[in-house]
């Protein structure tokens, strides 16, 4: 390289060992890179679900309160005072019965 001998005494200080690669190592790293991958799949889908769960639930209050604009609507539900809620928590079990499956397998 060079004839200076200072430089050969640094290059020779300096160069790391020579040893075998750690696979140990590279096994972590590659593992942490694919649960890091699997949980940014798993967000997405999680806020894509959220997203259309609430625009489902948008159109169904949506569908309630146009529908208790009409009168004749109107006068049962002011008649009854716990008809909407009634109501309300009917349109919310049918949703949840009849929607996908919750819990922690619904988003793998």
């Amino acid at each position: 390289m060079t004839d200076d001998p200072f430089n050969a005494l640094l290059s020779d200080v300096l160069t790391p060992p020579v040893r075998l690669p750690d696979r140990t190592f590279v096994a972590r790293a590659q593992a942490a890179i694919a649960e890091a991958e699997r949980f940014r799949r798993w967000r997405r889908r999680a806020l894509r679900q959220i997203g259309s769960e609430a625009l489902v639930l948008t159109g169904l209050a949506g569908a309630a309160i146009t529908l208790a604009q009409i009168p004749a609507i109107g006068e049962v539900l002011s008649g009854a005072p716990l008809a909407v809620p009634a109501a309300a928590g009917i349109l919310l079990l049918a949703w949840l019965a009849l929607g996908q499956p919750r819990g922690a397998r619904a988003l793998v």
